[in-house]
């Protein structure tokens, strides 16, 4: 006789992004995925995101699958979709929901209430001294 065992791919849990909204190359997103168990371990997890009109899973930049269940990212204006994919160590995966992202282009100067000097106003040093910020710490985390 046979004995076959059908394994499940992982469940139980979720995956979120945040903020859900904020400015292109400047605040960091973090999407992460909790509460997720499988047979089979370890898990591992991969990020997806998709600028088309509705989340599209072939068409999305993935992130490399890591025993990380978070993932840290700038991203640039518009609408992003993201997902969460989920792995066992047999590769059985399932994939979450899609969750958009409303990134904004980086208000002109002055009008940022993040940036305002003493004030009120933001003079061009400060503003440049926010984007070349935002510009270093992109060689610190991962960006899709």
């Amino acid at each position: 006789s046979v004995s076959l065992r059908v394994g499940l791919p992982p469940s139980g849990g979720g995956c979120k992004a945040s903020p859900a909204a904020g400015y292109e190359l400047e605040d960091e997103f973090v999407l992460s995925c909790q509460g997720w168990s499988a047979e089979d371990l370890p898990l591992t997890y991969s990020f997806g995101m998709s600028s088309s009109i509705e989340f599209d899973q072939d068409a999305a930049v993935w992130s490399e699958a890591t025993t990380s269940s978070s993932f840290t990212t700038y991203l640039t204006e518009g609408e992003i979709w993201c997902s969460g994919r989920v792995y066992d160590a047999l590769g059985r995966s399932v994939t979450t929901e899609a969750t958009m992202l409303n990134v904004t282009a980086r208000s002109p100067a002055g009008t940022n209430a993040g940036s305002l000097g003493a004030t009120g106003e933001s003079s061009d040093s400060e503003v440049l001294m926010d984007v070349m910020g935002g510009l270093l710490s992109l060689g610190q985390h991962s960006r899709l």
